[in-house]
């Protein structure tokens, strides 16, 4: 028989280990290393464990809205409580772009290191290139339509682009050109356990486990 623990009014079913199992709506592998990081106390449950599920096109105006049309339609198919977080990266001169648009504004193109290129050349062919500032942005949907609840956190590291893409093969998404302050290499540079210091999304998921009442420093 399922056991449950309450949190708020968010039901956790409980493995057998004693780890409340939370579902994040995601199939990105490299999000879901960051977030078994992020939330270890946690037993992590993701669309590869529904591999007929279809996921919602994006069609929200904000990371927020984005974030949460992801989670409500997952916690509609289970039933039950679910995570899902929307990020990009917004560069000033561009105006904040591409923002929500991060990962599908060069389709069909999909490549990271060459997508990361064209944010360059967009950035030199467009701007007088004397402002290179951006920010990295994540903002976790906690949605349960069960009780018809939602929380929205926001994690943004301030930084800049830089010049040229660093493939060192790790990172993901704009990590082969984002510089966070205080940092003079970008994520891809620092290497995992680095860049979670510096993560939009860590501070993202911290604000989460605060609201869920610091399981991971009581258990």
């Amino acid at each position: 028989m399922p056991v449950f623990r309450i949190f708020f009014c968010f039901c956790f079913k409980i493995n057998s280990m004693n780890k409340p199992i939370i579902w994040i709506a995601t199939s990105n592998e490299d999000k879901v290393s960051e977030f078994k990081v992020f939330l270890s106390n946690f037993e992590i449950k993701t669309l590869k464990d529904l591999p007929d599920y279809v996921e919602p096109e994006e069609t929200g105006t904000t990371f927020a809205k984005n974030a949460i049309q992801k989670a409500q339609a997952l916690s509609e198919h289970i039933q039950g409580m679910v995570v899902a977080d929307d990020s990009g990266i917004e560069v000033e001169a561009l105006h904040n772009f591409p923002g929500i648009y991060s990962r599908r504004w060069a389709y069909p193109i999909t490549d990271w290191p060459t997508i990361n290129q064209k944010l360059i050349d967009k950035i030199k062919a467009e701007t007088d290139q004397s402002n290179w500032n951006a920010q990295m942005v994540s903002v976790m949907a906690l949605v349960d339509v069960t009780c018809d609840k939602v929380e929205t956190f926001e994690g943004i590291v301030q930084g800049k682009i830089s010049r040229q893409v660093q493939n060192h093969h790790q990172g993901f998404g704009y990590d082969l050109t984002f510089i966070p302050d205080g940092s003079e290499v970008t994520y891809s540079e620092m290497g995992p356990a680095k860049k979670n210091e510096y993560s939009s999304r860590q501070i993202a998921c911290q604000k989460l486990k605060t609201y869920l009442g610091g399981r991971d420093e009581k258990n």
